[in-house]
């Protein structure tokens, strides 16, 4: 699958090559390409299907999925580095993996080679970072459920108590309106 950038969604944001990026080479159109060949993965999916949000590109490549940020800067956000975009994704695996325990797989370089050739967790320079997950069955996403019909008020308070729950036991912050 050849993957399109959406070229309206840099229209209004700051993209920059990454400032830590030594290959010239190694654009997010390349990155996005290499990641949408199922032979890019170790564990050999048979297709790679390409979403793209806000601020990642989503590669579900069989039973995983792999995000790769764009290198943006909105006011709330920069990811035009390579280290800012590792952080983040730490973060994301840290914060996420406390309500989607065993969703959350962890981190993983995205590698170049001296010549520029891409590789997943591969001896050579990194150029990026993904975070690796387990997929989620489709049908059993919320927008699908709510579109089909199939989700009950029962799951809807079971999931409303349980994110209640979770955010009583974490400590107050202290939000400044500046």
């Amino acid at each position: 699958m050849t993957a399109k950038l959406n070229a309206n969604r840099f229209q209004n944001r700051s993209v920059r090559r990454c400032k830590d990026d030594h290959f010239q080479n190694s654009e997010p159109e390349e990155k996005v390409a290499f990641l949408s060949r199922p032979l890019s993965y170790p564990h050999g999916p048979m297709a790679v299907e390409v979403k793209e949000t806000h601020m990642s590109w989503v590669f579900l490549a069989g039973t995983l999925a792999y995000k790769l940020k764009m290198p943006v800067s909105d006011p709330f956000l920069d990811f035009t580095t390579l280290e800012a975009r590792r952080v983040n994704f730490l973060e994301e695996v840290r914060l996420n993996s406390r309500l989607a325990a065993g969703v959350y797989l962890g981190t993983l370089p995205l590698c170049a080679t001296a010549a520029g050739e891409l590789f997943l967790q591969a001896a050579g320079e990194t150029v990026d970072w993904l975070v690796c997950m387990n997929r989620l069955p489709a049908d059993l996403m919320l927008d699908e459920r709510i579109a089909n019909g199939c989700l009950s008020r029962g799951e809807v308070e079971h999931a409303a108590e349980r994110l209640m729950q979770f955010y009583l036991k974490l400590p107050p912050l202290n939000v400044s309106a500046e």
